[in-house]
């Protein structure tokens, strides 16, 4: 499998850019004012920005997050993320939520997953209440095939909700891992 046919199945060039928080905001801005023609009072680009970040560390793209609308704003969100994508793709980009997003995407390519398997056949996290669901998919790719993982955490001390930590994760750890030992 070659370069040029990985980043056709993720969307990216070798010599992708990545966009910090400054980035993102300024074309967020972009996007509502000139794109979108709406007021930035109204639909503050931080805001918008923010709930675009949770639908990503949510493993949801613009089109699946059309399935969440369920308000004026939600929907605004959406159109803003279709424009998003779009322009992160047309400057061969990625913002830092997208890092996961594209990893979980390359692990979901069967060569690819073979590869980190073999590579890493025993994983160790620490801090495991403070996965989001992206996170998590990607343990749990990485980890299928010879399930050597361990895991320290304390769901007691989850502490990064605001950073879509899934404390879930943890609690459900020993339904997920049925073989785990667990030490307390």
């Amino acid at each position: 499998m070659n370069y040029e046919s990985i980043s056709g199945r993720i969307g990216l060039k070798k010599d992708f850019l990545i966009y910090d928080e400054s980035d993102k905001l300024s074309v967020m801005k972009s996007i509502i004012k000139d794109e979108m023609g709406l007021v930035e009072k109204e639909y503050p680009p931080r805001q918008i920005a923010y709930f675009i970040s949770d639908a990503k560390n949510k493993s949801l793209n613009a089109k699946s997050y059309a399935t969440q609308i369920d308000s004026n704003l939600k929907e605004v969100v959406w159109k803003a993320f279709e424009r998003y994508e779009k322009r992160l793709s047309e400057n061969n980009a990625v913002d830092f939520d997208d890092i996961l997003w594209k990893t979980l995407q390359l692990l979901e390519i069967p060569e690819i997953l073979t590869l980190y398997q073999e590579k890493y056949k025993y994983i160790m996290i620490d801090e495991y209440q403070d996965t989001n669901i992206v996170q998590y998919k990607i343990v749990e790719l990485l980890a299928r095939k010879y399930k050597n993982l361990a895991v320290v955490g304390d769901d007691w001390q989850s502490i990064y909700s605001w950073r879509w930590a899934d404390m879930r994760n943890i609690l459900s750890f020993k339904k997920d891992y049925p073989n785990a030992k667990v030490i307390k």
